[in-house]
């Protein structure tokens, strides 16, 4: 009986022990290895494309949109003019122009400035304030509440529990923990990063670090070669980024407490090398926006069921418009997936350039078809001008 005893305790002790030591890391490390190509053929990576002109009104103007959030039937693009003039355009899946939230103001229903914004399940609009506030208004832009958190706020996600996630610098700068608040307001720290990644996370703030789809929460800070899952109030490694020659090297110019003018003025020594500003994770791909500090972009796609992953600075249009090039840069790179739909901001000077192209190349009879089997483009075309929105275009991916 005392043998069996002792036996029933080590087999307790070890899945305990095993227990504990999985919370540590519970994903397996994936590598997203980048060489990038001359180009990128539409057709490569596109089954389909749509082209969303967004509606053009005195309250509708963009500037740079930093972020977009597709909804069930609308989306919500960030846009700004500085962190002290940002405001929220809503265009319904059509691209029609639905409400402008632009309330920066003393008011109790007003916001000082729109630091970061997510949604909420009820389909709410969560604005997060500098420096420890959080305002919320409906789907109609009435203002719903506000509430006051004990830290600053960098991005914010909310999950299908109704917490909010949200990046903060580094508590006394030696923490290297998030901070997460859970819907009774309560505040906790946890996931620890690997040292590396904590000597990255010391540097200033440059594109998005938190990334939300279906029940996933996924963190990156721009400068890391890492994607972290969040599960458990742990973070996990999910994929490791390989720059190769174009890493930026955290041994030569990254130390703890590096003042972000000093940091930005090593990292000009090294200008053709990468990190990424923009990152979104879906169930068959894995999405990557990178620039160098000569504001040259890139972006990639890794598809998680072949193993392929594709990478180039140009898109080259073989589908719309043959032979357009598209240059990706700080005010196109792709900000938004949706399952698997991709989305970019395409610039009217882009889409006139190829329509007049296109029209010049071919004859009369072969321009009336083209024009017949195109009408819908041929009309966002007629509509355009230089100083029109941008046009976004979805691409539903397929695999490659």
């Amino acid at each position: 009986m005392k043998k069996q005893y002792c036996i029933i305790l080590l087999v307790l002790s070890l899945l305990i022990s095993c227990s504990s030591g999985n919370k540590e890391q519970t994903v397996s490390h994936k590598y997203i290895k980048i060489y990038p190509e001359s180009s990128i053929r539409l057709s490569e990576i596109a089954k389909s494309v749509e082209l969303i002109p967004l509606e053009q009104t005195d309250q509708s103007n963009l500037g740079l949109v930093m972020k977009i959030i597709p909804d069930d039937d609308r989306y919500y693009l960030l846009d700004s003019r500085g962190y002290q003039e940002r405001k929220v355009v809503v265009f319904d899946k059509k691209g029609k122009h639905l409400w402008t939230l632009d309330k920066r103001g003393g008011a109790p229903d007003e916001y000082p400035e729109a630091r970061a914004i997510s949604l909420t399940n009820e389909g709410e609009l969560a604005i997060a304030t500098y420096p420890d506030k959080v305002y919320y208004y409906d789907s109609n832009a009435e203002f719903i509440k506000k509430e006051k958190y004990e830290t600053a706020f960098r991005e914010i996600i909310i999950n299908d529990k109704g917490e909010l996630f949200s990046t903060v610098n580094w508590i006394d700068n030696t923490s290297p923990f998030r901070l997460f608040c859970d819907a009774e307001d309560s505040i906790h720290y946890f996931g620890k990063v690997s040292e590396d990644d904590y000597i990255r996370c010391s540097a200033f703030n440059m594109g998005n670090e938190l990334h939300k789809y279906k029940n996933n929460l996924y963190y990156s800070y721009p400068f890391c070669d890492t994607i972290y899952n969040i599960s458990d109030n742990n973070l996990n490694v999910e994929y490791i980024i390989d720059y190769d020659k174009a890493r930026v090297p955290v041994e030569k110019i990254f130390k703890k407490n590096l003042e972000s003018h000093i940091l930005s003025n090593q990292l000009d020594n090294y200008s053709k090398c990468f990190y990424k500003n923009a990152f979104q994770i879906s169930d068959n791909y894995v999405y990557i926006g990178s620039f160098d500090r000569q504001n040259k972009s890139m972006l990639t796609l890794h598809c998680k069921s072949t193993g392929n992953t594709l990478s180039s600075h140009l898109l080259v249009d073989d589908l719309i418009f043959p032979n357009n090039m598209y240059r990706f840069g700080y005010r196109n790179i792709p900000y938004a997936v949706e399952g698997d739909d991709l989305f970019l901001l395409i610039d009217p000077a882009w889409l006139m350039k190829g329509y007049r192209i296109c029209k010049e190349k071919q004859t009369p009879a072969q321009w009336s078809v083209f024009v017949k089997r195109y009408p819908e483009i041929m009309d966002i075309c007629f509509q355009l001008t230089e100083e029109s929105n941008p046009v976004l275009m979805k691409i539903e991916l397929k695999h490659f």
